[in-house]
């Protein structure tokens, strides 16, 4: 027969457990069946020795032959035989008809037992194929039970796919246990079996197969398999997690746990209390308030300090809480931290630039509205001095008016600094150049017990600046360092190119990032506090006193710094001096815009010279009433044609005929829907003959318009608050600018 026929016929009728194949019942009599032989060969001798003598006796008395006799005992012979045969036969048919009925309530028990069963059964032939399969597969799996029948171990090997690794003790017809096999079902399902095996042997010893059973585990496997998972992710967690019993006594500690608290990899660090382990200024909070806590209440979070074994200290924010047995006693405590030591850095950073950003917006809208009110001093000052020409005492009280206005717009300046709304007039830099070109200038800050070195490395690149901003900056931490050491000591500055990494977003750096070059200035004094290092830059702080100044020094360094599109920091150690470093990006685009005219938009307030005037007609838009009056004032008594307008709405209906000005003179920050800058776009727009000068006391922008030179040739800017002789020149600069 081929082996297809087989594994047919093997299917058709092989895997039912209901009708088996009958099993071989070998002959064992009852215990009365010994007794017939012994009785018929009893009675065989007694009838071969007493049957003559018996003949003999009777046979005067019948009137048969000798010879008919012996027939008659003959025939008695075969039939004592024949009912023995007989009886024999009978004890023997009922014995095989009780076997074969015990064997058959054998069966039908196994096969109720494979139904009942919560696993499957299973036989194998002497060749290792599949015969049968209990009910229960095809429950479990959804195929049908002989879904298997007729395979061989190759084809089952074949069928559990890679990984599927098969024991050896089949091949030696031995016993096995705890084979994980794998099966996937007709739907694409995977499920696994834990299948124990028991050869079955002949009556001879010869091997017949197997038979076994097998066990559903795929929940238990996918358990592990999801446990596993777990305990990787765990094990690769950035964040600490650990579980101890309810005395600190460690049970399980994760790679980032060991990496935190310096332990080697292979530590053996299960049964060791918390507080071996853990170290720093809250060691003792873990079995005094921690763990206790987290059993009484359920939950214990907070941020702790912990150090590891080379003393580094950490901040970590910690959650543990308790497992609790069905009985609610306490199992185990889970404890998971992360180390936060950089989020709070960042986080203090961040509400630094904040604070600063917000200190910023503050002092630019004081320093703002401070001008316009300077205006007002400042011009009627100067009013008053031409007016009291004849009356010296009073001119000079006027006078100092003007000294006193002059002061407090350098006051402004410096918090438009800090703010980063002062007008810039930035342009191609060689900070080595000009560093050294301070020398006598920085000499004279420092004073004489000061010692100033100056180094540079080659090449240092050129930086897009106001020039005169940055002599101002350095001035100012030269003043800072001699203040620093009011019994003499050093100064160095230091100018080399730098590439700083890109800058980190979420942790609110405000660094430069890419080609940049750094100046250093570092002193010899006294050192900053480390509980002041996050206020040095702050308007108006100071640690000199009531009359060691202003406070306003390194915040007008920082300003201009982030204004001109870099940062400025600063390292100190108390007791052996500070070091303030300037970054500055290497010349490319301008840091900041160059005014239109490419010119300073005014000379520093107080700068003499001839007051010219002319009889131009100028319209003045100014929101401010006061502001507006005074420079009236100033324009006509500078022999100008004046026109007012409060806003630029009321501007663009007087430039609605061209021709009607040569000059508009307009703030740049007013309120409504048209400021400064859109009203000169307009303007020229309409009149392309029109002059624009703009003031302004934030950055000094002028109009974008798309006109191009003619546009940059027409516009002026003039930073306030600026004196009568200032105005005068910036008007007269602007009218006789020629139009491309």
């Amino acid at each position: 027969m081929s082996e297809d026929a087989t594994r047919a016929g093997a299917k058709a009728g092989a895997h039912r457990w209901a009708d088996p194949p009958q099993p071989e019942v070998g002959f064992r009599p009852f215990r009365s069946l010994h007794w017939v032989p012994v009785i018929y060969a009893v009675f065989g001798v007694a009838w071969i020795l007493g049957s003559d003598h018996l003949l003999h006796l009777v046979s005067g008395t019948l009137p048969w032959t000798e010879a008919q006799l012996q027939t008659v005992k003959g025939i008695l012979f075969v039939v004592v035989t024949a009912l023995a045969l007989a009886l024999l036969l009978e004890i023997f048919a009922r014995y095989l008809s009780a076997s074969a009925s015990h064997a058959l309530e054998a069966r039908k028990s196994l096969s109720d037992f494979a139904a009942a069963a919560t696993d499957w059964l299973w036989e194998m032939d002497g060749e290792l194929r599949i015969t049968a399969i209990s009910g229960r597969f095809s429950e479990i799996t959804g195929d049908p039970p002989d879904a298997m029948i007729g395979m061989s171990r190759a084809e089952l090997v074949q069928l559990a796919g890679a990984g599927f690794e098969d024991i050896g003790a089949m091949d030696a017809q031995a016993p096995f246990r705890e084979l994980l096999y794998p099966y996937d079902n007709t739907r694409g399902e995977r499920f696994w079996f834990r299948v124990s095996g028991q050869p079955v042997l002949g009556p001879d010893g010869e091997f017949r197969g197997y038979r076994g059973v097998g066990s559903d585990v795929t929940e238990r496997v996918r358990l592990r398999a999801a446990r596993d998972r777990l305990a990787a992710i765990i094990e690769e967690t950035p964040d600490v997690v650990c579980t101890s019993a309810p005395d600190g006594r460690i049970q399980f500690l994760n790679r980032s746990g060991r990496e935190m608290l310096g332990l080697a990899a292979d530590a053996a660090v299960r049964g060791v209390t918390l507080s071996d382990v853990v170290l720093g200024p809250d060691r003792a909070l873990f079995l005094d308030e921690i763990l206790p806590e987290a059993i009484r209440r359920g939950r214990w979070s907070g941020q702790v300090r912990c150090a590891n074994m080379a003393g580094v200290v950490r901040t970590v924010s910690l959650v543990a809480f308790p497992h609790r047995a069905r009985d609610g006693a306490v199992e185990f405590v889970s404890i998971v931290a992360r180390d936060v030591t950089r989020e709070l850095e960042v986080q203090d950073q961040l509400q630094s630039a904040q604070r600063m950003e917000a200190l910023g917006q503050l002092t630019g809208g004081i320093a703002h509205d401070f001008n316009n009110l300077l205006m007002i001093v400042a011009g009627n000052a100067e009013l008053l001095v031409d007016r009291l020409e004849d009356n010296p005492k009073a001119r000079s009280q006027a006078e100092e008016i003007l000294a006193t206005a002059d002061r407090g717009a350098n006051l402004t300046h410096r918090l438009l600094a800090f703010s980063r709304r002062q007008s810039l007039m930035p342009e191609r830099v060689d900070p080595v150049a000009l560093t050294g070109s301070m020398d006598r200038l920085l000499h004279q800050a420092l004073g004489e017990q000061i010692t100033l070195a100056m180094h540079s490395a080659p090449d240092v690149s050129s930086v897009w600046v106001d020039p005169s901003e940055l002599e101002t900056c350095l001035v100012n931490l030269a003043v800072n360092a001699r203040d620093a050491m009011p019994g003499g000591g050093r100064m160095e500055i230091d100018i080399r190119n730098v590439t700083l990494p890109p800058r980190d977003a979420e942790a609110g750096q405000d660094m430069p990032e890419g080609p940049c070059v750094a100046i250093s200035v570092s002193d010899t004094g006294s050192g900053i506090a480390p509980e002041h290092l996050e206020q040095v830059f702050e308007p108006f702080f100071t640690t000199k006193g009531p009359a060691g100044g202003s406070g306003l020094g390194l915040s007008m360094v920082y300003g201009f710094s982030r204004q001109s599109g870099g940062t400025v920091t600063v390292e100190s150690t108390p007791g052996q001096g500070t070091t303030f470093r300037i970054y500055l990006p290497v010349a490319g685009e301008p840091a900041a815009e160059t005014p239109p005219n490419g010119a300073r938009a005014a000379e520093t307030p107080g700068a003499s010279g001839v007051i010219e005037g002319g009889s131009e007609r100028v319209l003045v838009v100014e929101d401010e009433p006061e502001v507006r009056a005074n420079l009236v004032r100033q324009l006509e008594r500078l022999g100008y044609d004046v026109t007012e307008a409060p806003d630029g709405d009321t501007a663009l209906a007087l430039l609605a005929e061209p021709g009607r000005f040569d000059l508009l003179l307009t703030d740049l920050v007013m309120p409504g829907r048209i400021g400064g800058d859109a009203l000169a776009r307009a303007a020229m727009t309409r009149d392309p003959g029109l002059r624009t000068l703009i003031t302004t006391g934030y950055a000094g922008k002028g109009p974008s318009s798309g006109n191009g030179d003619r546009a940059a040739a027409a516009t002026r800017v003039l930073r306030k608050p600026y004196r009568r002789a200032e105005l005068a020149r910036a008007i007269r600069e602007v009218l006789a600018a020629p139009l491309s």
